[in-house]
């Protein structure tokens, strides 16, 4: 009779033991899909306010989104995204770097820019453009544009976007304390780098 009853008590803690692990299985799945649905919640919101950076569409028939002068060539980019795109940079090539167009800070959304390089002479066929700039998370984009200068056409447009890096361990840190851990982020940061 008294092993009987150690055996029923061994029981019972074994199912305790079992409900325990499946309680915490199911809390981790919760947990996890809970952080999946706010990652694609934040990523839902920067892709409401990406900023795009493209060569403006014609508004008419004669419309010149590109003119080629004698020594430069002149690019109207638009913002086509529903974002401000900041620190703006524009590099031209073509067989030889063409060198970068004057940057801009900021461009608002519907908002269209002039970008001027310097054209070597002869004119090349084609030209290429890179646009590099970032948004309000500081995630960093990038548009590829392709020109045929002898027929004033835009061949090709690429756009592509690099997330910002941050320190997922950073938000562990109080944030009276995170002023303190950032210069010591950094300097190991420096060294790996160099290394």
């Amino acid at each position: 009779m008294v092993a009987l009853s150690v055996e029923l008590d061994h029981l019972e803690l074994d199912a305790v033991a079992l409900a325990t692990l499946v309680v915490a299985l199911v809390t981790g799945f919760l947990a996890w899909a809970t952080w999946r649905l706010g990652t694609r919640a934040a990523e839902e919101i920067r892709a409401q306010w990406r900023p795009v950076l493209l060569v403006r569409a014609r508004q008419w028939p004669g419309d010149q989104k590109l003119v080629v002068d004698r020594e430069r060539l002149t690019v109207d980019i638009e913002n086509v995204g529903r974002g401000p795109a900041l620190g703006v940079t524009a590099v031209g090539r073509s067989a030889t770097e063409l060198g970068p167009a004057t940057p801009v800070s900021a461009l608002a959304p519907q908002e269209v820019t002039e970008f001027d390089f310097p054209l070597p002479h002869p004119h090349p066929q084609h030209v290429s453009l890179r646009l590099n700039y970032s948004d309000l998370t500081q995630a960093s984009y990038e548009t590829s544009v392709v020109l045929n200068l002898a027929e004033r056409r835009v061949i090709a447009q690429d756009f592509e976007m690099y997330r910002p890096f941050k320190l997922g361990w950073y938000r562990l840190v109080p944030r009276p304390l995170r002023r303190h851990l950032a210069p010591v982020a950094e300097r190991r940061f420096r060294r790996r780098a160099g290394a």
